[in-house]
């Protein structure tokens, strides 16, 4: 779980205080305490402080006290989670710079989309009511004002069979077609199906 630090600024390792060689398990640390609290994490250590469980952690002294090391790991805010259990090599996660760079990304989006007067997510603007949506097809001659259009054929079957085998769709029996009522003409739709 570590990631090379491309930046060349002269951070310093917030365990030990050594200069920091990249992100590694949620934080910049030196490749020491990076190794240090993969090695104690997955071989489940524990240790044991001789003095008072305050020892100093620096460059020089570091290897002296591991508790005190692991202690300071943690304090610092190195995720134990981040850690994978089994030894392999890590891929790149939440916490490294890519995930840092897609989230600059999607911020710029948003700040571009904001600058620009739309808002994500959001329905149409405030105090602007919505177009209405388009008719149905079966609305479509009255909404033309074909109110009087003509009937369909006599022989509905045959001639739904008909417009099927050429491929044409419209209104047919089932549709919510009373046996009585008339149904207004409809304009019919070509379709080609691609084999």
């Amino acid at each position: 779980m570590d990631y090379s630090y491309d930046e060349d600024l002269d951070e310093l390792c917030p365990v030990c205080g050594d200069k920091v060689s990249g992100y590694h398990y949620g934080l910049l640390t030196c490749e020491s305490c990076k190794g240090f609290f993969k090695r104690t994490v997955q071989n489940n250590k524990h240790y044991t402080c001789t003095e008072s469980q305050s020892c100093k952690i620096d460059k020089t002294q570091r290897k002296r006290c591991p508790f005190c090391r692991f202690q300071k790991c943690l304090t610092v805010g190195m995720r134990l989670e981040a850690v994978r259990a089994d030894r392999m090599r890590g891929g790149r996660n939440k916490f490294g710079p890519m995930y840092k760079r897609d989230r600059a990304l999607k911020q710029q989006k948003k700040a571009q989309i904001r600058a620009n007067g739309f808002k994500m997510e959001t329905g149409p603007p405030v105090g602007v009511p919505p177009p209405p949506p388009p008719p149905p097809d079966y609305m479509l001659p009255q909404a033309l004002g074909q109110r009087d259009a003509p009937q369909q054929p006599a022989h509905r079957d045959a001639a739904s069979q008909a417009d099927l085998s050429l491929g044409r769709v419209g209104p047919g029996p089932g549709l919510g077609l009373g046996e009585g009522s008339q149904p207004t003409a409809q304009p019919s739709r070509w379709f080609i199906l691609l084999c």
